[in-house]
């Protein structure tokens, strides 16, 4: 019976939208229309919706006044609920898309001013290129036949090389490690570039205009023009948003809401992410993927500022799923704009994993973006693609550059090739992660609040036991006496979820600690090990000291009080050790972030975590045993391939093995060595002298002498 009324009740919707649709001309209907929409709307919010399909959206259809009327309408209540926010977003766009192209000048000054969300200033230009045909250019051929029109040709005089980092994932926009690699690397660069007068190097971030942005930044955002891209047979239209945070630039991709692939999904649909959890529904969505890939090239070679004095030198393509970019503008469009004597366009492209699975794709999907069309292949490979249509190809390991141009490390030999052929010629590199130091750093106020730590680390000690009670009795840890064991990571196998079960039992009922561990799984379907832990966690026996936290927004970044600073640092801050127990990891960030913090690593000694434990501490059956308790960076162990059960036994056994050393220490000496791996960590910030951001400037002058020349 519920089954029938939730069908009855939503055909007899989509029965009034279609009878309003039909209908619809006039005052009257407008002015139903509003109240129609307010109606839909105001359900959705009771029933805790956050979407709004472009075929719910009537209000595409109002005429002005009553466009205006509805946006000021929703804009008011967009504090209410995400739902009215995002859907005061989608308006303000179609209100943008409707009058830009107006020639009259003051009309839409009076129409922008008066609704009050976009600047004087740029509303009126547009900061790109425009691509004009002078002979057949429909469908395809608008990537082969368009050109750049020469009367907005210009040369550059400044000495700014300005690097695009495109990415699914941003510093406001974080699901793993590439997010706080791209918040650090980012903001070194502008720290680099103060009081420069060589060349300086500028990072700015290109993303997916995802739901939970448009409603965060509903009111700062400024639109700055519409891109045009190939897709699917058509030419759609992108608008364009500038974003300055924390003095870093960053661009967003909003879809044409008229783009359609006759699929469930439309116009805006393509990037609804309500949660920063499932932003990678993305890159799972073929449109999703294919739409951001194809919008990302054309931003990039089509850009030149707002007043005609800037433009994109490099992009920066982060991950294999991103390929697409880089085959689109070296094919097509760098062409173009070398046509024209328009420096082209440098590819630099970082691979942050070396998983083989989804690797090779049906080139249908290259075909959607204009490439291939003639070809006869049936299937391409993403890494390869990507490979080929690169100046520069990084791994943030030096480990797995090495390890990654052996026929062995790949199923596919032919990328083992490519990658030594390029490494041959210096132009394949490995750049280990770096972190913002400062973004860590236990004595600062911004990272820990009241627990912050004072200069000379002297009250390090009180500071962590005065965490741990905070955490106890807000219920967040089990005790505030207990050691406290942390994982912190993604739901996903290569990160070891095998053994946490195991792991967590033994902590507790055999080595007289407890554990958090907290991440996000970023899908619909929680992982069959999460959902053990869950159950072990109300067993009475573990008496409430295995905590599992599963809502990145809730459990790390809500900001407590008690401190002023987010759960995460806090819990990160009050851990004894951070257990990282990774299958597969290109490069860690979670070991050089618990050593910021004085927490100790006990770390699968494989991969680029062989680049973060540069001094191992314990029991590895490979090589000898390790015994230096006041020199070393983690507590390794051997994973053994396919065999959860061995593999902990190993981890046990290194864990056991430094315990027994560890626990004869007293507080004095365990502080002084915690102070110690904070120490070490800064090796690994950014603008460490010879680190991570001067390796990456080496490879931008390289990249920008080879498209010069």
């Amino acid at each position: 019976m519920k089954i029938f009324n939730f069908f009855s009740q939503n055909l007899f919707k989509i029965f009034l939208l279609s009878i309003f649709l039909i209908f619809s001309c006039g005052k009257n209907n407008d002015i139903d229309g509003i109240k129609y929409m307010l109606q839909i709307i105001s359900d959705k919010v009771k029933n805790n919706e956050k979407l709004l399909k472009v075929d719910e959206a009537i209000f595409i259809q109002f005429d002005d006044n009553y466009l205006f009327t509805f946006y000021h309408q929703i804009f008011e209540k967009r504090n209410e609920s995400f739902l009215y926010a995002k859907i005061a977003f989608e308006v303000k766009d179609i209100i943008i898309r409707r009058y830009s192209s107006l020639n009259d000048r003051e009309k839409k000054i009076s129409i922008f001013n008066k609704l009050q969300f976009i600047k004087n200033n740029s509303f009126n230009k547009s900061a790109f290129y425009n691509l004009k045909c002078t002979i057949e250019c429909n469908g395809e051929l608008y990537l082969n036949n368009s050109k750049i029109q020469k009367e907005n040709y210009f040369h550059k005089s400044n000495n700014k090389i300005v690097v695009l980092h495109i990415s699914f994932e941003a510093p406001n926009a974080r699901v793993g490690g590439i997010a706080e690699y791209l918040t650090g690397l980012t903001k070194a660069e502008k720290i680099n570039n103060f009081n420069k007068s060589e060349n300086i190097f500028e990072g700015r971030l290109l993303t997916p205009f995802y739901d939970f942005l448009k409603v965060k930044y509903l009111e700062k955002v400024n639109f700055i023009g519409f891109v045009p891209s190939y897709i699917d047979g058509k030419i759609v239209m992108s608008s364009i948003y500038q974003l300055e945070e924390n003095k870093i630039v960053q661009y967003f991709i909003q879809p044409d809401f008229n783009y359609s692939n006759n699929k469930d999904k439309k116009g805006w649909e393509i990037f609804d992410v309500e949660e920063q959890a499932k932003l990678y529904h993305i890159a799972g969505s073929n449109d999703g993927w294919v739409y951001f890939s194809t919008a990302s090239a054309s931003f990039s070679v089509l850009y030149h500022g707002l007043n005609n004095d800037d433009n994109i030198d490099i992009i920066h393509v982060n991950g294999r799923n991103l390929a697409l970019v880089n085959s689109l503008i070296i094919q097509k469009f760098n062409i173009k704009r070398n046509a024209l004597g328009i420096k082209k366009i440098g590819i630099i492209s970082t691979l942050h994993d070396t998983n083989e699975t989804k690797l090779s794709i049906s080139s249908q999907f290259y075909k959607r973006s204009g490439l291939l069309s003639k070809e006869k292949i049936k299937e391409v490979n993403l890494l390869i693609e990507l490979i080929k249509n690169s100046n520069v190809v990084n791994i943030v390991s030096k480990t797995m550059m090495n390890e990654t141009i052996k026929n062995k490390f790949w199923k596919n030999n032919e990328i083992a090739e490519l990658l030594k052929m390029m490494k041959n010629n210096n132009l394949y590199i490995g750049i280990n992660n770096g972190i913002f130091f400062d973004n860590y750093d236990v004595k600062s106020n911004l990272v820990l609040g009241k627990l912050s730590v004072e200069e000379d680390y002297s009250n390090y000690e009180s500071k962590k036991r005065e965490a741990k009670i905070m955490l106890f009795n807000k219920r967040i840890i089990g005790s505030n006496k207990k050691p406290l064991y942390l994982f912190v990571g993604r739901f996903v196998v290569e990160k070891g979820l095998d053994v946490l079960v195991s792991f967590a039992k033994d902590i507790v009922l055999n080595k007289g600690g407890q554990i958090v561990i907290m991440g996000n799984y970023g899908g619909k379907i929680i992982p069959q090990i999460i959902k053990e832990l869950i159950n072990i966690s109300k067993d009475p026996i573990y008496h409430n000291l295995i905590k599992i936290y599963t809502n990145y927004e809730n459990d790390q970044l809500e900001i407590m009080s008690e401190s002023g600073v987010s759960k995460g640092k806090i819990i990160r801050f009050a851990s004894d050790f951070t257990i990282v127990p990774s299958i597969q990891e290109a490069a860690g960030l979670v070991p050089i972030e618990a050593l910021s913090m004085g927490s100790i690593v006990i770390s699968s000694y494989l991969q680029g975590l062989k680049d973060q434990c540069t001094k191992p501490y314990g029991y590895l059956n490979s090589t000898n045993i390790i015994n230096d308790i006041n020199n070393f960076t983690c507590v390794p162990f051997e994973r053994v391939e396919n065999n959860s059960n061995l593999t902990f036994d190993n981890m046990n056994q290194s864990i056991t093995h430094f315990l027994n050393e560890w626990n004869k220490l007293n507080q004095k000496e365990k502080t002084r060595i915690q102070i110690k791996l904070i120490q070490e960590a800064k090796s690994f910030d950014w603008n460490a002298k010879g680190g991570s951001l001067e390796q990456y400037i080496q490879e931008y002058k390289k990249i920008n002498n080879l498209i010069e020349n």
